[in-house]
């Protein structure tokens, strides 16, 4: 055991720094409010595949079209995609996995396989540019892992769109940034996309333009790695994954249940098909996380979830000012023994609001109602702080930062200019003209988006010691 004398001078530094705004304890926490667990009442609208816009004209043949990203050809034979069910179709990928080799639909596919497809997102559903979930699978229709595009091999697959922005790199940039910690993020791979709906012949018009390849977050030994499920085990005994969210889809899909105080829905990633006793403890073990958050017992809130995952999980969000953070696609991950986890990340599509200088100076997440009963915990704010000291110094320095949006920008740069000339409604929507040249507003693009990371971080760098929960407006 440490001497007396060693405690002393690792505390008293503690306890002089507790005597301000950023160690002091809620005086008077609230009284315990539950609210009504609302049931979801969302009837899913069906979406059938992008139009090809009336005046796209391929500046390329396919003879000539050469890439050093992987490409996908994606052949429906004549059938829509649809937002569920998965409709069956052929992919071919030409990747020679060199990067100083072009990529071209001359040569012989270096994968050919059976898929399944299907339109994905919520928001992203009405852009003209829509992404996808596909599937491998087998001769008999069920899901096959496979390696793809250089990623480990799993079953289930997103193909990404990131229509609104024009830098093709936020979500890239954020799981990379974010794979320096210790643990799993999402791995992503830029491909360039072609899709035969037409039942014809590919030609070039059926260029869909630059897309994201992502992992999905799921239970898997190379993903998010949990013991499966034993349900001749106490229910404790097992280890869990949810996902809170505002998306009535996904509630309607999958079991759900509420936490007591926020109504925040959450509903079951793994298992997918949780026993009675199994829901019953998600409840038992959400309610007594929220108990402790909303009555600010902070001792029993750093029990309940571990908070420097917590904060890592606040940090990154709120670096980039998502406005889904503690809203939408917020992943739990629920160990036996163990306090929860609010990882990984995922989903930065309207992140990165470069276009909103006015956002850059205030907090995003410290009105989200868990974000908010937290900062009320001294020890929160501690860890909070310490965590982005650490980070700063890690994964989100201005160095590190810079070298990784480099890399990205121009391992993809004539890719995305292709695929702006593609989606030209992708410029109005980021405010330029409908004649500013591709090149002008992706690298005006990238530029911002530097400017951006440098000015948010240096100005969380200086009010995160004193930061403080804002009005709670809802979550």
């Amino acid at each position: 055991m440490p001497s007396t004398d060693i405690r002393l001078r690792f505390a008293l530094p503690a306890l002089f720094a507790c005597l301000a705004w950023a160690c002091a304890e809620d005086p008077s926490p609230p009284p315990l409010q539950p609210v009504p667990c609302e049931p979801p009442n969302r009837t899913l609208t069906p979406f059938t595949q992008p139009t090809r816009p009336a005046d796209y004209h391929p500046s390329f043949s396919l003879d000539t079209f050469a890439t050093t990203l992987p490409i996908l050809v994606i052949d429906t034979y004549g059938a829509d995609i649809v937002d569920e069910p998965k409709i069956t179709a052929i992919l071919e990928v030409f990747d020679a996995s060199n990067p100083a080799a072009l990529n071209r639909l001359s040569h012989p596919p270096t994968q050919r396989a059976r898929i399944g497809i299907e339109i994905r997102g919520y928001s992203s559903q009405s852009a003209p540019k829509r992404q996808f979930s596909l599937a491998f699978h087998d001769a008999n229709g069920k899901d096959q892992p496979r390696p793809f595009v250089g990623l480990p091999s799993a079953a289930d697959w997103v193909l990404s769109a990131t229509h609104s922005d024009l830098t093709m790199i936020r979500n890239p940039l954020t799981y990379t940034l974010a794979a320096a910690l210790p643990r799993w993020s999402p791995r992503t791979r830029h491909v360039e996309v072609f899709l035969n709906t037409s039942g014809a012949s590919l030609s070039p018009a059926d260029y869909l333009g630059l897309f994201v390849i992502t992992e999905r977050v799921q239970r898997d030994p190379n993903r998010v790695d949990l013991p499966r499920v034993d349900s001749t085990l106490p229910p404790d005994a097992n280890a869990y994954l949810f996902e809170f969210t505002q998306r009535e889809n996904i509630w309607i899909h999958a079991p759900w249940f509420c936490g007591p105080y926020s109504g925040i829905k959450l509903t079951f990633v793994y298992p997918k098909t949780p026993n009675v006793q199994q829901k019953d403890y998600a409840q038992q073990r959400f309610t007594l996380l929220e108990e402790a958050l909303f009555a600010h017992r902070c001792q029993d809130f750093a029990r309940a979830v571990d908070l420097d995952v917590f904060a890592d999980y606040h940090l990154f969000n709120e670096l980039v000012l998502n406005v889904d953070a503690f809203r939408r696609s917020l992943f739990i991950q629920a160990h036996p023994n163990a306090p929860l986890l609010l990882w990984p990340l995922w989903d930065f599509d309207l992140a990165y609001r470069e276009n909103h200088p006015g956002e850059l100076t205030t907090w995003t997440t410290a009105m989200r109602v868990w974000a908010h009963h937290a900062l009320h915990c001294a020890t929160y704010r501690r860890v909070l702080l310490q965590r982005w000291t650490d980070l700063r110094q890690g994964p989100l320095a201005t160095a590190t930062i810079d070298h990784t949006i480099d890399t990205l920008a121009s391992a993809i740069r004539p890719a995305a200019l292709r695929n702006i000339e593609r989606w030209p409604t992708a410029l109005a929507e980021n405010g330029y003209t409908p004649t500013t040249p591709a090149d002008l507003a992706f690298d005006t693009e990238i530029e911002a988006l530097r400017t951006f990371l440098h000015t948010r971080a240096a100005w969380m760098d200086a009010n995160l010691p004193a930061i403080e929960p804002s009005p709670y407006t809802g979550w």
